[in-house]
C-alpha cells in the first residue's frame, strides 16, 4: 500500500500550487453557509443571498444536499480556530474559514485518484497502467478544475467509485459486510447529491448478479437487504432534512425542477456542444468507446457496470432542465462518470501495444492537460460576468430573452469558455503585474452599478485564481508568499521523485 500513499501525496501537493483559496460557486457558498449555520448557530438557515427558498415559517433555506455540509465540519472548525488565532482587520473570520475549506475538494480528488487506481487494478489493468489512469483523471480531466471550488460533484464521484470498488471486491471476498459498505457509499452519495440515486439500481443489479453467480437466491436476498439498509438510511436522512426545513420529506427547495428538456438537444449539450461538451473539455475520453469494447471482451460484468454508471447519469442530465449545469466549467455533472471512462482509456493503452497507438494516447492526454490549465488558472466567474454584461443593457427589460441570448452566445465556439479561457488567461497575466489594474478591468466589464469596492468585498478578482496570488492582493508580504511557495515546490519535488521511484512494475 506504499504506492497509493505516495500517489495521494503527490497529487495533493501539486494541487496545493493551484488551489483557489476561497469559495466562489453558488453551490459551494450555499453548502458552506449551511455548515456555518449548523456549527455557529445550531440552525440550517442560510442568508437570502444564497440560492434557496423561503419555508412556510418565513425562514430561508438552501436547496442542496446536507452531506457535503456535514462532511466539511472538521475543516470548518479548524478554520474557525485559525480565525481566532489571527488578529487582522483585513481578514474576516469568513475569509480564513473559506481558505481552510477550499482544501476539501483537493483532498477528495486526490483520494479519488487512489480509489481509481485500486479499481483499475481490480478490473484487470496492470499496475503501471492503473497508476497512469489515476494521474490522467487528476490532471487531464475536469477533475483538475472542479477540485478548485466547493461543489459536490468531487465527493459524489469519490463515494460512488468507492461503492463500485467494494462491489468488485465482493467477487473475491463475498459477504454481507461488504454489501453493507457498498450501501453506505451509495447512501452517503445520495445525502451529498440526490441525483446519485440513479446509481442505486445499477449497483443493486451488480450485487444481485454476483450473489446469484456465487451462492444462489438466499445469498442474494441477504446481500440486497444488507445493501438496501444504509441506502434507505441515506434517503431517510435526506427526507428528514427536507422535513425539518420545509415540513415535507419530498420538498428539496429546488424551484421548478423538471426533466422535460429535449433529449437530443440535452445529449448534444452533454457530449459535443461548445458550451460544455464532454469530448471537447476532456479529449482523452474520445478513446473510451474503444476501451468499452475491449473491456467487454475481457469481462462483460465490468463493462456493463461501468457502462450503466455512465449511461444513467448521461440520460438523467440530458433531460434535466439545465443540462450544462449553469455557470460551470465544462460538464461538471458528468464528473461522477469520468473515472469509468478513464479506466476504459486504460484498456486501450494496455491492449493496443503498437507504438503509434501509445503516441496517439499520450498526445490526447497532453491536449487534455493543456485544456485544463487555463481553466485552472482563471476565475471562470469572470467569464460569465463578462458574457452577461455584454448583453445586459439591451436585454435587461426581457429576462427570458436575455437568458436565451446568453445561452446562444455561449454555444458559439469563439465565445465558449473553451476558447475564451485563453483570452482571459492572457488578460489576467497582464493585470497581475500591476496591483490595482485588476479592479478597474473587472469593473469595466461586469454588471453596471458594481463599484470596485463591492467587487473587492465579494472577491471577484480578475487575477490568476490561485490562493497565493489572492494572498498578495489581500496584502500578504511577497517574501512570505515566496517562502511558502518555495517550501511547497520542494515538497512537490520530493513527492514526485518518490512517486517516480516507487512507480509500480506489474503489481501494486
Amino acid at each position: 500500500m506504499k504506492f497509493p500513499v505516495k500517489l495521494f501525496l503527490a497529487v495533493l501537493l501539486v494541487y496545493t500550487l493551484f488551489a483557489q483559496g476561497t469559495v466562489r460557486s453558488w453551490d459551494g457558498a450555499t453548502m458552506l453557509a449551511v455548515t456555518r449555520s449548523m456549527v455557529l448557530h445550531r440552525s440550517l438557515e442560510v442568508p437570502p443571498t444564497c440560492p434557496g427558498k423561503y419555508a412556510a415559517d418565513g425562514r430561508y433555506y438552501g436547496y442542496y444536499g446536507v452531506g457535503q455540509s456535514l462532511a466539511v465540519i472538521p475543516l470548518f472548525a479548524a478554520g474557525q480556530l485559525g480565525a481566532n488565532l489571527v488578529d487582522d482587520n483585513r481578514l474576516s473570520d469568513d475569509v480564513i474559514a473559506e481558505f481552510v475549506i477550499s482544501w476539501f475538494n483537493p483532498i477528495i480528488t486526490a483520494l479519488t485518484c487512489v480509489v481509481l487506481y485500486l479499481v483499475a487494478l481490480e478490473v484487470g489493468l496492470t499496475a503501471p497502467v492503473a497508476a497512469a489512469c489515476a494521474l490522467i483523471y487528476g490532471f487531464a480531466t475536469g477533475a483538475f478544475v472542479q477540485m478548485k471550488d466547493f461543489n459536490s460533484e468531487p465527493l459524489t464521484a469519490l463515494l460512488l467509485l468507492a461503492g463500485v470498488y467494494n462491489l468488485l471486491m465482493l467477487r473475491k471476498n463475498p459477504g454481507a459486510g461488504r454489501a453493507v459498505v457498498v450501501g453506505l457509499c451509495v447512501g452517503a452519495a445520495i445525502a451529498v447529491r440526490l441525483a446519485a440515486i440513479v446509481a442505486v439500481p445499477v449497483l443493486a443489479g451488480g450485487l444481485l448478479w454476483i450473489a446469484l453467480q456465487q451462492g444462489g437466491g438466499t445469498r442474494a436476498v441477504k446481500w440486497l437487504a444488507a445493501f438496501a439498509a444504509p441506502v434507505a438510511l441515506g434517503m431517510a436522512g435526506v427526507g428528514l432534512y427536507n422535513y425539518v426545513r420545509f415540513g415535507n420529506v419530498l420538498e428539496t427547495g429546488y424551484w421548478q425542477v423538471t426533466f422535460q428538456y429535449p433529449f437530443l438537444a440535452g445529449l448534444n449539450i452533454q457530449l459535443v456542444a461548445a458550451r460544455s461538451g464532454l469530448l471537447w473539455y476532456n479529449p482523452v475520453v474520445i478513446l473510451a468507446p474503444v476501451g468499452a469494447w475491449l473491456a467487454w471482451r475481457r469481462s462483460r460484468f465490468v463493462a456493463g457496470l461501468f457502462g450503466l454508471m455512465f449511461l444513467v447519469h448521461l440520460l438523467l442530465y440530458s433531460v434535466y432542465d439545465t443540462p450544462a449545469g449553469g455557470h460551470s466549467v465544462g460538464n461538471r455533472f458528468l464528473l461522477v462518470t469520468m473515472p469509468y471512462l478513464i479506466i476504459w482509456v486504460g484498456f486501450v493503452s494496455q491492449s493496443l501495444g503498437a507504438r503509434w497507438w501509445r503516441t496517439a494516447i499520450w498526445a490526447l492526454v497532453a491536449l487534455s492537460v493543456l485544456i485544463q490549465l487555463p481553466l485552472v488558472y482563471i476565475n471562470p466567474s469572470y467569464y460569465f460576468a463578462r458574457m452577461t454584461s455584454q448583453h445586459q443593457r439591451e436585454q435587461e427589460q426581457d429576462s427570458e430573452r436575455f437568458a436565451r441570448e446568453v445561452g446562444k452566445r455561449s454555444r458559439r465556439w469563439r465565445d465558449s469558455l473553451l476558447v475564451q479561457s485563453w483570452v482571459i488567461a492572457a488578460e489576467v497575466s497582464d493585470n497581475v503585474l500591476h496591483r490595482g489594474d485588476w479592479v478597474r478591468s473587472l469593473a469595466e466589464r461586469t454588471a453596471s452599478g458594481q463599484d470596485p469596492a463591492a467587487l473587492l468585498q465579494t472577491r471577484s478578482f480578475h487575477v490568476p485564481y490561485l490562493w497565493w496570488v489572492l494572498a498578495y492582493y489581500y496584502g500578504a508580504p511577497g517574501w512570505a508568499i515566496g517562502l511558502v511557495l518555495a517550501l511547497l515546490l520542494a515538497a512537490n519535488a520530493v513527492a514526485i521523485t518518490a512517486l517516480r521511484q516507487g512507480w509500480p512494475k506489474t503489481v501494486a
